[in-house]
């Protein structure tokens, strides 16, 4: 549940509330307001209490590519094959719902309870950890919607298509006790061709396909005899957002560079 407070009243609202059924060891059954599917950051990495940073890596928070919560059904779960290991995630959900005003054309709202046609997005994603040790998993992600825009609209039928790569690597420093850890993604998103308004009540197009990625190192001396130098970690990570120049929310691409002192209270808190 999210509450936000202000103006002398608190707002509520549904951040997600995601039914889980097992099959069995390898298949899961889930249908809700789930945290998305699309690519390893958001849902994986990307929550409060796992954040690594203050903030998101530049394209993959809000204004981004891809969506912060979906509503819809799925299935999950792993495979082994002797040392390799597969985990899938594939799903049905709302989508992408295409903004057409002058100041967001071209951006899309991600997270509507109701569709506003009748077209579904199809998504997943599939991850291999070649090694016995699961030290390394590199994924891949899709997510496909043929009808983003209102029904009856000239937008109806502006279809979206978005590409995800992902990388996550645990290795050890003997020599000094530590941890590392090696994180990055790269997500590409491409609009079906439209003519959108300006303020002007002009009309305009253009290609519509941002680009955004990150890479991120950490180390932390997680094999110390000292406790809580032992939950310490030091954090780096360089974004890259490459937006549309002639979009009315584009223009110039925007980079971020982050360092970050953490504390984990758990392995899944800090």
């Amino acid at each position: 549940i999210e509450i936000e407070t202000g103006g002398g009243s608190a707002n509520l609202g549904l951040e997600y509330a995601n039914m889980c059924y097992m099959v069995n060891p390898y298949l899961i059954l889930h249908a809700g307001r789930f945290l998305p599917k699309f690519g390893a950051y958001r849902g994986r990495a990307g929550e409060a209490f796992l954040n690594r940073f203050a903030s998101d890596p530049t394209g993959f928070g809000d204004g981004g590519i891809g969506a912060m919560n979906e509503t819809g059904i799925g299935a999950q779960g792993g495979l082994p094959f002797g040392d390799i290991r597969i985990n899938y995630d594939f799903y049905i959900s709302n989508g992408p719902q295409l903004l057409t005003d002058p100041d967001n054309a071209g951006q899309f709202e991600y997270e509507a309870y109701t569709s506003n046609n009748k077209s579904s997005a199809i998504g997943g994603r599939v991850a291999i950890l070649p090694f016995q040790s699961s030290s390394l998993e590199i994924g891949y992600s899709f997510q496909s919607k043929s009808k983003t825009g209102e029904v009856g609209t000239a937008y109806s039928n502006t279809g979206v298509v978005m590409h995800a790569l992902d990388l996550n690597y645990l290795g050890h420093l003997t020599a000094i006790k530590s941890d590392i850890r090696l994180i990055g993604e790269w997500k590409h998103q491409k609009v079906d061709n439209a003519t959108y308004k300006n303020a002007a009540d002009e009309d305009f197009t253009f290609n519509n396909a941002p680009t955004s990625y990150y890479a991120c190192a950490t180390i932390r001396p997680a094999h110390v005899d000292n406790k809580f130098v032992s939950n310490l970690e030091i954090a780096g990570r360089y974004s890259y957002f490459n937006r549309p120049s002639a979009a009315p929310w584009g223009g110039s691409n925007d980079e971020k560079v982050e360092l970050a002192l953490d504390y984990w209270l758990k392995w899944n808190c800090l």
